[in-house]
C-alpha cells in the first residue's frame, strides 16, 4: 500500500522535493568525505564514531525510505537517528570513564533525558543548549512516530478516517530533522578529525535547513 496510491504525491511536494535533494546531496557527501578522515583517539572516541555512523546510517536510510514510498518506516528511525547523535555526543562530552563501562558492559540504559543532562554538565554545556529544547519539542511526535501511535495510523490513511491526513509539510520536516541530526554529527566527526571543511560544510548544510 505505501508504495502504491498513498505516498507518491508527497514527492512532489515543493518542500519535501527541495529537502530530498538537500539532504540526499548531504548524504552522499558524507559517504565520500568521512571516509578519507584519520581519526586517532582513545576507545571512547571510536564507540563515539560508530554511534555518529548510525546516526548517517539512519539519516540515509530515511532518505530511501521515503523516496521509495515507506514513510512509516522512514518516520519510526527519527527518533534512533536523534539518539544516536546524542549518544555520541555523551560520549566524548558528558560521560565518565565508569559510565563509559557500563555501556560497553551492556549495563548502561540511560534515556535521552540523561545523556543531556551528561552533556550539560560537560565542557560546551552552552553550545549544546540547544539540543535539550529540540528534544523537548520533538519528543513527542518521535516517540509517536516510533511506536506506532494511534494517530499516525489514521492520519496515513488519508481522508478515510479523519479530516487532517499527513501533509507535505510534515514529510518535509521530517526531512530537515534527519539532515539537520546527520549535519551535527557531521560536525562533530569534522571536529575529532581536525577538518575544518567538514566541519565548515555541515554547518553551511544546518543553515540552509533553517534559513529564515
Amino acid at each position: 500500500m505505501e508504495s502504491g496510491a498513498v505516498w507518491p504525491e508527497y514527492l512532489a511536494h515543493d518542500r519535501v522535493a527541495a529537502m530530498m535533494t538537500l539532504g540526499t546531496a548531504h548524504a552522499e557527501w558524507l559517504a565520500e568525505e568521512l571516509g578519507k578522515l584519520d581519526i586517532e583517539g582513545d576507545d571512547t572516541v571510536v564507540i563515539a564514531l560508530a554511534a555518529f555512523a548510525v546516526t548517517h546510517e539512519h539519516h540515509a536510510a530515511i532518505l530511501a525510505l521515503i523516496r521509495s514510498g515507506h514513510l512509516g518506516s522512514a518516520l519510526a528511525l527519527l527518533r534512533p537517528c536523534f539518539e544516536a547523535m546524542v549518544r555520541g555526543l555523551w560520549l566524548i562530552r558528558g560521560a565518565v570513564s565508569d559510565q563509559v563501562a557500563r555501556y560497553v558492559d551492556g549495563k548502561d540504559s540511560l534515556a535521552i533525558e540523561a545523556l543531556l543532562n551528561g552533556i550539560a554538565k560537560g565542557p560546551s554545556a552552552a553550545e549544546d543548549a540547544f539540543l535539550r529544547d529540540t528534544w523537548t519539542k520533538s519528543k513527542a511526535s518521535l516517540h509517536q512516530y516510533t511506536h506506532v501511535s494511534f494517530q499516525l495510523l489514521v492520519r496515513r490513511m488519508g481522508e478515510q478516517l479523519v479530516d487532517e491526513p499527513i501533509t507535505g509539510d510534515e514529510v518535509a520536516n521530517a526531512i530537515r530533522f534527519a539532515t539537520a541530526t546527520a549535519a551535527l554529527a557531521a560536525v562533530e566527526v569534522g571536529r575529532l578529525g581536525k577538518s575544518d571543511v567538514v566541519q565548515a560544510t555541515a554547518l553551511k548544510v544546518l543553515g540552509k535547513l533553517y534559513q529564515g
